[in-house]
């Protein structure tokens, strides 16, 4: 999964496309593998994710 996702074997698109170089687009992100089912809520949990990951560094 994780050199699908990094080589964008699934969709075509990279993890990199979503999340590199200061992106953080979760949402689109998620389109690599699973496509945009709960998007919104998943997006909601990975940006308070960040933000303790933030925290503890």
């Amino acid at each position: 999964m994780i050199e699908g996702m990094l080589k964008g074997a699934f969709t075509g698109k990279k993890l990199a496309d979503y999340m590199c170089d200061g992106k953080l687009d979760y949402k689109n992100a998620r389109r690599i593998i699973n496509g945009l089912d709960k998007n919104i809520i998943l997006e909601e949990y990975a940006g308070k994710f960040e933000k303790i990951l933030k925290r503890c560094t």
